[in-house]
C-alpha cells in the first residue's frame, strides 16, 4: 500500500534496519586525541620494546616443518617474529612472491613484557614459504 503517513515510516524502518547489517560502518576518529593520549589507556605494565628491522634474505636451505622449502628455485618468503617459549608469533612481513633474493625493509616493535622476562625468553625469528 502507498499511504502517505505508513509507508514513509515502514520505509525509515527498514532503512534503519538494514544499515545495522550493511558493512562497511562509517568511524570517525579523532587522531589528535588519540596521539596525546586523552581517553585512552595510558599505562603499560611493559618493561620495554625491541625494535627489529628485517632487511632481506638470501642463501635459503631447505628446511623442515613448515620452514622455508625451497622448490624449483622459487619461493613465497615471509618473516615471523615470536617468543620462542610462548610460540604465537607476534608480528610478520607481507609475503613477497617468487623472490629467492627478497627485501622487505620493515621494522617492527615488540613489547617486552613482565611475564616474558620471568621466564628467560628468548626472541625467535623465522624465516617461512607462504605455500
Amino acid at each position: 500500500m502507498d499511504l502517505p503517513l505508513i509507508s514513509n515510516f515502514v520505509q525509515s524502518a527498514v532503512d534503519a534496519a538494514m544499515a545495522e547489517y550493511v558493512a562497511p560502518k562509517s568511524l570517525t576518529l579523532d587522531l589528535k586525541n588519540m596521539l596525546v593520549g586523552d581517553d585512552f589507556k595510558k599505562d603499560t605494565d611493559a618493561r620495554g620494546v625491541l625494535i627489529i628491522r628485517i632487511k632481506r634474505a638470501y642463501d635459503f636451505k631447505e628446511g623442515d616443518s613448515g620452514m622455508l622449502l625451497v622448490k624449483q628455485g622459487s619461493a613465497d618468503p615471509y618473516v615471523t617474529i615470536s617468543w620462542a617459549k610462548f610460540g604465537k608469533p607476534l608480528w610478520s612481513t607481507r609475503v613477497i612472491l617468487s623472490e629467492m633474493e627478497p627485501c622487505w625493509d620493515e621494522t617492527a616493535f615488540v613489547l617486552v613484557t613482565p611475564e616474558a622476562l620471568n621466564v628467560d625468553e628468548r626472541l625467535r625469528v623465522q624465516l617461512w614459504d607462504s605455500d
